[in-house]
């Protein structure tokens, strides 16, 4: 799965639960698939046995509230493990992920479920008054921790029964919806086919050589693709590890977590990397750092060579949008120059 040689052929149907998901629980169900910190250092270990197993369950669970293939789905979520799961069991049927970002208010949240005619919601009990502006007749509301109205998520998971069997996606199916940010106008709704989500397991991760044992990290809200690029699709497909983190962006706190956890690929916009570089003048093994990968912000080539000179670990730069995966990305070899995107990929 993670060969660097030729480019990969789009194949006819792609299901990532059951092509990336419960192969690796087949090939290697004890390797390590994430790591998720809460806010008070409290780490929790998945391996790809463990998730498979829990996605199944939660699909059943989606099953049962009457879901059915093609059907939206919100899922608004902290970093926090769960998110991964609901990703994945919605995968597994064919419904559609809506991923939204935390800080939407309540008709924010209303006006995707009304763009993408979103059938259920997945969230954490904390969010549950961002549902209150919604009118959409649900057949699924599950939250994380439950609350009024709503399914306890691992009570759910509990008495769901067997998992229903996964489903072949097409090439050009419907598979995933994000929104845009709104920079211009309202946000806009973006459905990715079959074909984009595998675009974004494999790449730039197979091109960087992405592979087990790797641990990946990214401070994107679990709402942006960018989040779902590093932390689900190319993680997960090259057998890495996803690390979360459901706390405060204390710089310091966040190099110690870098760390302590042995992060391998730490992925962050401009402004975050200046924030860390104040805590530089504090010494940390970066030794298992391979390289940092920064998106979504101008980088300057003072930034690269200053962070490079702090963790010894070069920055790569990409550029995307909601509606492509990564369109360049940098050379880690090529000297930087400040506005560099990249080479098209």
């Amino acid at each position: 799965m993670s060969d660097t040689g030729g480019a990969p052929r789009l194949p006819a149907s792609f299901n990532f639960a059951l092509d990336v998901v419960e192969a690796w629980a087949r090939k290697a169900p004890n390797a390590r698939a994430l790591i998720a910190v809460d806010a008070n250092g409290q780490a929790q270990y998945w391996t790809y046995g463990d998730v498979a197993s829990a996605a199944r369950r939660l699909a059943a669970a989606l099953a049962r509230c009457g879901l059915a293939r093609g059907e939206r789905v919100l899922i608004l979520l902290p970093r926090i493990s769960e998110w991964h799961i609901a990703m994945t069991a919605c995968m597994r049927l064919g419904l559609i992920p809506v991923p939204c970002v935390s800080q939407l208010t309540a008709a924010e949240v209303a006006y995707r479920a009304r763009c993408s005619g979103a059938r259920g919601a997945i969230t954490s009990r904390g969010y549950i008054d961002k549902f209150a502006a919604i009118e959409n007749d649900f057949r699924l509301k599950l939250a994380v921790g439950g609350g009024p109205g709503w399914l306890d998520f691992d009570q759910a998971m509990t008495a769901a029964g067997n998992a229903p069997l996964g489903v072949a996606m097409a090439a050009d199916a419907p598979a995933l919806m994000y929104f845009t940010s709104g920079s211009s106008g309202d946000p806009k709704a973006v459905l990715h086919a079959t074909r984009g989500v595998y675009v974004r397991c494999q790449q730039p991760w197979r091109q960087l050589g992405l592979k087990l044992g790797d641990v990946v990290w990214t401070t994107s809200d679990t709402g942006w693709t960018r989040a779902g690029s590093c932390l689900l699709f190319g993680a997960w497909t090259q057998g890495a590890t996803a690390f979360l983190h459901d706390g405060p962006a204390d710089p310091a706190a966040r190099l110690d977590l870098m760390t302590r956890h042995g992060i391998t690929i730490f992925c962050a916009v401009a402004t975050e990397l200046r924030l860390l570089l104040r805590e530089a003048s504090v010494k940390r093994d970066f030794s298992r750092l391979r390289f940092t990968l920064s998106a979504g912000e101008a980088v300057t080539a003072d930034l690269i060579e200053r962070w490079r000179a702090y963790t010894g670990a070069p920055v790569l730069v990409g550029y995307g949008q909601t509606e492509t995966p990564t369109a360049t990305l940098t050379d880690p070899e090529v000297t930087p120059a400040n506005g560099m995107i990249g080479r098209p990929m």
